[in-house]
């Protein structure tokens, strides 16, 4: 019929690609051309830009498409290389080799719960070396050099650095840009010398190198907030700039801006918090 099945210490060359296992049952077509190769019982799929270590694999052969599965003792692990180094480690991933995109997704961990279970999932976990996000879906996508374009985490997404963590149902991260762009019940705690700072927003953008973090309203009536120590402060936008310590240096609020420290309060259309001073400046009065 065409098919065949190879046992012990398996080894296939796709492309740029090597994969090994210790079985293998490769499905042909009615040509007797190969079609669909399914890996077992541990698969390591090695390159110059990536490895995958998965219990089981399938690929289909005509589309380049990889399809990586978890079992009871492993998850699947993707490294990467290149300049942004990271690893991701999901209990499903999906690669097109040809066109260099990948997705990844959680599954319950106990056949009893339902899916929409969140306690019954087990999230997707992305780790580098500038951050870790974990998440219940991801999508990602390669350059031309190898090297990641972005990775869109989505839902019930948490982003934690040094000194941040981030909440939200959707986060774009760039990691050559060392850029994060989260929406929707977006959460912030800013957390350096164990003085916080919380931030509350339908939408974030988060530019390392520039040392800057602005949170903001995407709705007419929605306001994003600030809270540190006694001071509270909403408005339509709020700029954070962030020193090279990467503490809090100042907020900026703009657009329908409150701001109350204690039993004072001012109203105006922007207002400077100082964050180490603790003091606030009306800049532009409505």
């Amino acid at each position: 019929d065409g098919n065949s099945t190879l046992i012990g210490n398996v080894k296939i060359q796709l492309g740029e690609f090597t994969i090994d296992a210790p079985r293998v049952f490769i499905d042909s077509n009615k040509e007797g051309k190969p079609e669909k190769a399914r890996f077992e019982n541990g698969v390591v799929l090695d390159s110059e830009k990536l490895s995958i270590q998965t219990p089981r694999m399938e690929l289909d052969v005509e589309s380049s498409i990889l399809k990586c599965f978890a079992d009871d003792t492993a998850l699947v692990q993707t490294d990467i290389y290149g300049k942004s180094p990271a690893s991701i480690f999901s209990t499903y991933q999906e690669i097109d080799l040809a066109k260099g995109f990948a997705r990844a997704s959680a599954a319950p961990t106990l056949l009893n719960k339902d899916i929409n279970d969140v306690q019954a999932l087990e999230q997707i976990k992305f780790i580098s070396k500038d951050v870790n996000i974990r998440a219940n879906a991801m999508e990602l996508e390669f350059k031309n050099d190898n090297d990641i374009q972005y990775v869109n985490f989505l839902t019930n997404v948490v982003a934690l650095t040094d000194t941040q963590r981030i909440e939200s149902q959707e986060l774009l991260y760039f990691p050559e840009l060392d850029m994060m762009k989260a929406y929707d019940d977006v959460k912030v705690l800013y957390l350096k010398n164990d003085s916080p700072n919380y931030l509350f927003a339908d939408a974030l953008i988060y530019e390392k190198p520039k040392h800057v973090l602005s949170v903001f309203s995407r709705g007419i009536d929605r306001y994003a907030e600030i809270h540190s120590d006694d001071i509270y402060g909403k408005a339509r936008q709020i700029l954070v700039n962030i020193a090279k310590d990467n503490s809090i240096e100042s907020a900026i609020l703009t657009g329908n801006a409150y701001a109350q420290h204690k039993d004072k309060s001012v109203v105006a259309y922007e207002i400077l918090f100082d964050v180490k001073k603790k003091q606030l400046y009306a800049l532009s009065l409505n």
